[in-house]
C-alpha cells in the first residue's frame, strides 16, 4: 500500500493510503448547502420564530424552491458524493456511496477536516487533462441539451449558486492533472 503518493508515479489497481483536506466537490457543496437552508425553514424552526414574535427568515415561496433545488442536486449526484482530497501538493479525486455514509453528509463534511482514504486507483488523470465530476457523474448526459456546452452549463450552476449565497469555486468544478482518481475501500477521520 502507498503512503500519500505521488499521483504522477501511479497506475489503476494499486492500493493507496491518502491522508489530507477532503473539499466537497460543486455538486455536493451545492446539496449540502440546500441542507442546511433546509435545518432553517424546518416546522421546528418556524414555530420557535412565531413564538418571539419575528418573521421566519424565508418565505413559503423560497421555501419550495429551495425544497426542489435540494431534489435536483439529489437527482444529479445520484448515488455517488464527488470529493477532492488534498495532501502535500498533490490532489485526488474520490466518489462516494450515498448509501454507505453512516452519518448525514453535512455532519461528515461541514469542516474541512483531514480524512483518510484507503482505496484503489481507477484512473490516473494526466497533466494536461482534468476530472470534472459533472462528466464522471454522466450528469451532462442526463441533463444536458447538445446545444450547451459543459461550459455553461457549470456557469449556470455557478450563477444559481451566486444567487443563493453559496460560494462555488472553479476548482469545484475540476481538479486539474496529475491527479488520481481513487476507488474508495474506506473514508474515515
Amino acid at each position: 500500500m502507498k503512503e500519500n503518493p505521488d499521483p504522477r508515479g501511479l497506475s489503476r489497481g494499486e492500493i493507496v493510503r491518502i491522508e489530507g483536506n477532503v473539499y466537497p466537490m460543486s455538486l455536493l457543496k451545492f446539496e449540502m448547502a440546500i441542507g442546511a437552508f433546509s435545518e432553517f425553514t424546518g416546522d421546528d424552526i418556524q414555530e420557535a420564530f412565531h413564538a418571539i414574535d419575528q418573521p421566519t427568515p424565508f418565505t413559503k415561496d423560497e421555501e419550495r424552491q429551495m425544497e426542489a433545488v435540494g431534489t435536483l442536486m439529489e437527482s444529479f449526484t445520484g448515488d455517488m458524493y464527488p470529493l477532492r482530497i488534498e495532501s502535500g501538493g498533490s490532489k485526488y479525486c474520490t466518489e462516494l456511496k450515498r448509501d454507505f455514509m453512516r452519518q448525514p453528509v453535512f455532519d461528515a463534511f461541514v469542516e474541512n477536516e483531514k480524512f483518510t482514504l484507503v482505496g484503489r486507483v481507477k484512473k490516473y488523470v494526466k497533466g494536461n487533462e482534468t476530472w470534472n465530476p459533472f462528466l464522471a457523474l454522466n450528469i451532462i448526459d442526463k441533463y444536458v441539451s447538445e446545444e450547451e456546452s459543459v461550459e455553461e452549463f457549470q456557469d449556470d450552476f455557478k450563477e444559481s449558486g451566486e444567487e443563493l449565497n453559496i460560494s462555488i469555486k472553479d476548482e469545484d468544478f475540476e481538479v486539474q492533472g496529475h491527479t488520481a482518481v481513487i476507488e474508495p475501500i474506506a473514508v474515515y477521520w
